[in-house]
C-alpha cells in the first residue's frame, strides 16, 4: 500500500512531516473503507505529529477522518464538530479542492442524519467548488448527488 510504504520511507529518512501526511492519508482511506479501528490508530499518529510540528494541513485530514469515524458510529454532534473544524482549516488555507471534499462529506453526514435541507446545502457548495476548480471530478459528484435529488424536491 502506498501510504504504508511512504510512512516507512519517512521514518527511514527521519522526515516526520512525511510520516504525518502519510499516516493521515492512510487513516482516511481506512475509514472510507470501513476499517475504523486501523483508521483510528493511523489518525492518532497523524494527530500527534500534526500537533508536534503545528501543521494545519495534516490536522485537516485528522479532523475529517475523525468525522467520518464518528459519523459511522452515529455520534452526530462529534462528527459535526470535527467537520466544522476541518472546514475552518481549509477555508483559512484557501484550499478549495479540500474544501469541496469536506463539504461533500459534511453533506453525507447530514444525509445519514436525515437533515435533507443541510444535505442539499453542502452538496451544492461541493458541486459549485468542484465546478469553479474545473475538475473532472464534477461529473462523478453530480452522478452521486443525483441519487439524492428525489429527497430535495420538497425542500
Amino acid at each position: 500500500n502506498y501510504y504504508t510504504k511512504s510512512i516507512v520511507l519517512g521514518q527511514e529518512l527521519c522526515d516526520i512531516k512525511q510520516v504525518g501526511y502519510s499516516s493521515a492519508g492512510k487513516g482516511y482511506c481506512l475509514a472510507k473503507t470501513d476499517k475504523f479501528e486501523k483508521a483510528r490508530d493511523c489518525i492518532k499518529n497523524a494527530e500527534d505529529i500534526a500537533l508536534k510540528i503545528d501543521n494545519e494541513n495534516i490536522m485537516f485530514d485528522v479532523y475529517r477522518t475523525y468525522a467520518v469515524i464518528c459519523k459511522h458510529e452515529k455520534k452526530w454532534e462529534e462528527a459535526l464538530e470535527y467537520f466544522r473544524k476541518s472546514i475552518a482549516i481549509v477555508e483559512k488555507l484557501k484550499a478549495s479542492y479540500y474544501l469541496s471534499d469536506a463539504h461533500l462529506e459534511f453533506g453525507r453526514l447530514f444525509y445519514e442524519k436525515g437533515d435533507m435541507k443541510s444535505t442539499k446545502k453542502h452538496f451544492n457548495i461541493a458541486e459549485r467548488l468542484y465546478t469553479e476548480l474545473g475538475l473532472e471530478k464534477v461529473e462523478p459528484v453530480r452522478n452521486k448527488l443525483s441519487k439524492y435529488n428525489e429527497y430535495f424536491k420538497n425542500i
